[in-house]
């Protein structure tokens, strides 16, 4: 990890804090991958792992960022913390994956109403010309969309 020791430690805290305090503005995150093309979307950070320093988000296996970070790994993270005018950026290598204890556990833990999202027919990503916004689908469905990512950091600047 290249950053000050002690720059890394008061961001490393604020996200492992984020993790687990919904209303924390490092909790949606800014996720920046470099495949081809390009993309930008906000994420919600889940949980952190110590050593090494990793946060981990969920997201559909169908996406496009999925694609795009199994194509690329190397991804950029942008925090903001608007009443401490506080930017921070954060570089790693992102995993994908679907399959697994980590990946069953961490679906065992998704909200039932998080689960749902999973479940839909259409892609990630897809125009939603007419519709409602409700999701249908299988349980099972849902699991088998269901990929957690996790982003081991390698640097941050402040």
């Amino acid at each position: 990890m290249h950053a000050d020791s002690h720059t890394f430690e008061a961001v490393w805290e604020q996200i492992v804090v984020a993790a687990q305090q919904g209303g924390h503005p490092f909790r949606s995150v800014v996720l920046s991958s470099r495949a081809a093309p390009v993309d930008t979307r906000i994420v919600i950070v889940r949980g952190t792992t110590y050593d090494p320093p990793s946060l981990w988000f969920h997201t559909d296996a169908r996406s496009n960022k999925v694609l795009q970070m199994r194509a690329d790994p190397q991804v950029a993270l942008l925090f903001w913390d608007e009443t401490a005018r506080l930017q921070v950026r954060a570089f790693g290598h992102a995993s994908c994956a679907t399959q697994g204890s980590a990946v069953d556990e961490r679906w065992r833990q998704t909200p039932d109403v998080s689960r749902r999202l999973y479940a839909g027919a259409q892609t990630p990503g897809q125009p939603m010309e007419g519709s409602t916004g409700d999701v249908e689908g299988a349980p099972e469905q849902a699991r088998s969309n269901f990929c957690t990512v996790d982003v081991f950091l390698q640097r941050c600047d402040a």
